[in-house]
């Protein structure tokens, strides 16, 4: 969330609110959420790998469910490092500066 500062003007503010509100919903478990809110919070909010899928993992094993995290985790790492890097990439070519010699 912090990477979209390279984006979007004064945006910490709105990345800090973001982490927290996602924060808050992990402190309830997953049978909290019901109907259209539960829906949005499987897939806009992916809220089942965070909190749903760990949990699951720690009461009884299964290795499907630790492949399912191992696959979001690695999916989020490419989307933070190609989101971070095109960001700096924006970043650093506004602040060139050319000289003639």
């Amino acid at each position: 969330m912090f990477s979209l500062a390279f984006y979007f003007n004064n945006f910490e503010f709105t990345s800090e609110r973001w982490f927290w509100t996602l924060f808050g919903f992990i402190l309830y478990p997953q049978s909290f959420f019901t109907g259209w809110f539960k829906v949005i919070t499987l897939t806009i909010i992916p809220l089942f790998f965070i909190i749903g899928l760990p949990v699951r993992l720690i009461q009884s094993f299964n290795a499907t469910d630790l492949l399912y995290m191992l696959g979001f985790w690695l999916l989020t790492l490419i989307l933070a490092l190609v989101v971070f890097s095109r960001g700096l990439r924006r970043y650093e070519s506004g602040n060139l500066i050319n000289l003639k010699m």
